[in-house]
């Protein structure tokens, strides 16, 4: 959590949390809530992110809504290193993963669309 940003995985019926917190499924966990509304999927769903870090930008679209737009530079996460761990958060509780995926990203230029 130190080195990258962590996600939130939770089941937030279970823990009674709305769309707008900043411990909700999708959130930045403890710096920025989902920017949508709840478009986490119950306990027993699978739910589908894309992450993408590129040129200072993190993005999160979240089974299909973008979540979250942010420049890291001018973000809460602006002193962490641009590089380390890639971590997954799971409140000590059961969850599973599949089909994760890893791609590094080649730089963006102006030119491209």
């Amino acid at each position: 959590w130190n080195t990258g940003p962590e996600f939130q995985i939770l089941d937030d019926t279970g823990y009674g949390l709305d769309a707008t917190n900043i411990n909700s499924s999708g959130a930045l966990y403890d710096l920025n809530p989902p920017r949508s509304v709840k478009v986490s999927k119950p306990a027993g769903e699978w739910n589908r992110y894309i992450i993408t870090v590129q040129n200072e930008r993190l993005t999160v679209i979240l089974n299909g809504e973008q979540i979250h737009d942010l420049k890291l530079d001018e973000s809460e996460m602006k002193d962490r290193p641009a590089e380390g761990h890639i971590g997954f958060q799971d409140e000590a509780k059961r969850v599973w993963y599949r089909n994760v995926r890893i791609k590094e990203l080649g730089e963006k230029t102006a030119d491209a669309k």
